[in-house]
């Protein structure tokens, strides 16, 4: 049992003093506290997120102007590529 509990510690410590663990812990801690005063100073809740940050928003503040630049040029797009990594524009309002 001793021989399993000194092999576990000793690859424990090879892990840790890798400077690329280390590296990673770094990075995730500091991440982790830019995080935690986002969300405590948004009283638990995430601002960026669900249906209407990713659809609906992006859907009526874009709306007027997509509606007159199909009027002015005849073009109407159909992806929009202001939420992250683009929606369909329509397809985000169709099941309202």
């Amino acid at each position: 049992m001793d021989k399993v509990i000194n092999k576990i510690k000793e690859t424990f410590n090879k892990i840790i003093k890798n400077e690329n663990v280390q590296a990673f812990g770094f990075i995730f801690l500091v991440c982790l506290v830019i995080f935690s005063i986002r969300t405590i100073g948004n009283d638990f809740t995430l601002p960026m997120t669900g249906d209407y940050a990713l659809q609906t928003y992006a859907f009526y503040s874009q709306g007027y102007h997509i509606f007159w630049d199909f009027i002015k040029t005849g073009e109407y797009p159909l992806f929009d590529f202001s939420n992250y990594l683009g929606a369909n524009y329509l397809g985000t309002q169709s099941f309202y």
